[in-house]
């Protein structure tokens, strides 16, 4: 089964090439334009992970990350950024992301990012996901 990738979109539009290029690439994905929205999403389509772009005040969006951390504790977070905004992996990392990646992003180095949680994540936190079939849910790893 293919992982799901809940993208969190951003104002300055660091993400939106992610998520189609992840889509591409045969991951399953979503997009939410507010970490408001992320978190209802969340609840209801159950992701492997989340892309969540620092753009515009990248301070702001951290803080918002830490509190999608906060409710959505098994869900890895990882997080996009420019240099020059003055935010670091550092910084992602103390708001609750698994990994941070400086733009230009590495497409392939994401990838192996993103797989290499999304099986971190199922030995560590097992949650139950939605099967092929309508309403059937499964619980432990996917392919």
């Amino acid at each position: 089964m293919a992982s799901r990738i809940l993208v969190i979109t951003d104002p300055a539009g660091l993400t939106a090439g992610l998520a189609v290029k992840l889509g591409l690439d045969g991951y399953l994905v979503q997009t939410a334009a507010d970490f408001d929205s992320a978190a209802t999403v969340a609840s209801w389509w159950l992701p492997d992970a989340v892309v969540v772009g620092l753009g515009g005040d990248a301070w702001q969006t951290l803080a918002h990350a830490r509190r999608l951390r906060q409710t959505h504790p098994a869900v890895p977070l990882v997080a996009v950024f420019r240099e020059e905004q003055g935010v670091d992996d550092e910084d992602a990392q103390a708001a609750g992301c698994s990994l941070a990646y400086p733009l230009p992003v590495d497409f392939r180095e994401l990838r192996l990012g993103l797989e290499w949680l999304i099986r971190c994540a199922d030995v560590a936190h097992p949650q139950p996901r939605r099967g092929a079939r309508a309403g059937e849910v499964m619980y432990g790893a996917r392919g």
